[in-house]
């Protein structure tokens, strides 16, 4: 607990500070924790110029102004932690509904997450499954870690996207691929041939996406009989994917038909 307190101490100071403010930042008499040392770092001081770590020393230094000097003393420091699963659409514990039916809530809730990642180290996040306007929602926070995501691609009306209302579902997760077979009513204003594999993959890339994730679920609980995509078009989508140079996930139900990816 206190590695993990006083760890973020020194990076929501950083977090905090503007581009001038960080120039030539000095953290002294800190102790460094990091997974290239043997052992940890005492009485360091290290020094930021701009955005970026430049010197590493043994012993306590003073800057030119104490404005830009953070005293370490009895606190670590160490690299920031990279949280590759994160789903930061939804508020854990609500319901899209509830969500509709409680503004205050959810919109303190969406303030105070970005914060709390921070707060506990991690400066770099990857959402598993989301789009630009969910992101964007997130990023809105002036003080946030490095967001990366990756573009979810359901079957239409199946799983995740179950789980939000109509229309917002078609917002939140605009990727979803179109089954002719599965005999679904488009969405208004949908062009089939915008949600097949290779065009999905085409509008991931151009929006940012890092990666894919695809889902094969039938459901559980009080869900059942979702929709899924075919085998077949798991595999065309795995290739899409690949040929552009992003990795793909899966989440899958049944063993026998998970896709090779």
């Amino acid at each position: 607990m206190k590695l993990c307190r006083t760890l973020t101490f020194a990076i929501a100071l950083l977090v905090t500070l503007t581009a001038a403010e960080a120039q030539d930042l000095w953290i002294r008499n800190v102790t460094i924790v990091s997974p290239e040392r043997a052992s940890p770092l005492q009485g360091a001081s290290v020094r930021i110029s701009g955005d970026r770590i430049v010197r590493i020393s043994s012993g306590s230094r003073k800057s030119s102004s104490p404005k830009n000097s953070i005293d370490g003393t009895g606190l670590y420091l160490a690299p920031g932690l990279i949280d590759s699963h994160v789903h930061l659409y939804a508020i854990p514990g609500m319901t899209a509904e509830q969500e509709q039916a409680h503004p205050d809530i959810a919109r303190a809730a969406r303030e105070q997450f970005p914060k709390s990642y921070l707060y506990f180290g991690f400066t770099t996040l990857i959402d598993l499954d989301s789009a630009p306007l969910a992101i964007k929602q997130w990023t809105a926070s002036a003080i946030h870690p490095d967001t990366y995501f990756c573009g979810g691609a359901p079957a239409q009306d199946g799983y995740p996207s179950n789980f939000v209302p109509q229309p917002l579902r078609y917002q939140y997760m605009p990727y979803f691929l179109v089954e002719p077979a599965n005999g679904l009513t488009l969405p208004p204003g949908t062009d089939a041939a915008d949600h097949t594999p290779e065009a999905i993959v085409r509008r991931m890339k151009a929006d940012g996406a890092i990666c894919v994730k695809a889902f094969f679920e039938h459901g559980f609980e009080g869900a059942h009989n979702l929709p899924v995509p075919r085998v077949e078009t798991i595999q065309t989508l795995v290739r899409a994917a690949h040929a552009a140079g992003m990795p793909v996930g899966s989440t899958c139900s049944c063993a026998t038909d998970r896709p090779a990816s």
